[in-house]
């Protein structure tokens, strides 16, 4: 069965190569453009400390909510978000922000040159 593709939108750091803000993948921070690549999986501690999930990519399905989360943010700089694709998502369980964990994602290299949407 196939996983449908969703658009998507991400944080990341706001520098060029495309950079992973907290936790790396596949031992990188660093996200190849144009090319889908999958999450590690392993179990982690959210922000808090207080609750224990599986790793993946963490996503905003409205462009509204990643904002409100960046803005939530007292790191600086503020992270920058783009629109990408994922596969195989899933609702972040505890947040009190509307957050998804993909499987899969996608940033294509066209929408990161130019297509910062905060």
């Amino acid at each position: 069965m196939m996983e449908s593709v969703i658009t998507a939108y991400k944080a990341f750091i706001p520098t060029n190569p495309c950079r992973l803000i907290y936790h790396g993948n596949q031992g990188s921070k660093q996200i190849p453009l144009d090319k889908w690549i999958k999450a590690d999986k392993k179990r982690v501690r959210d922000g808090s400390g207080d609750r224990w999930y599986e790793s993946s990519f963490h996503v905003f399905c409205k462009l509204d909510e990643a904002i409100k989360w960046v803005k939530s943010l007292r790191r600086e700089p503020k992270p920058v978000i783009i629109k990408v694709k994922v596969k195989g998502c899933r609702r972040k369980a505890g947040s009190k922000y509307a957050i998804f964990l993909a499987n899969f994602l996608l940033v294509e290299k066209e929408t990161w040159n130019n297509g910062i949407c905060n």
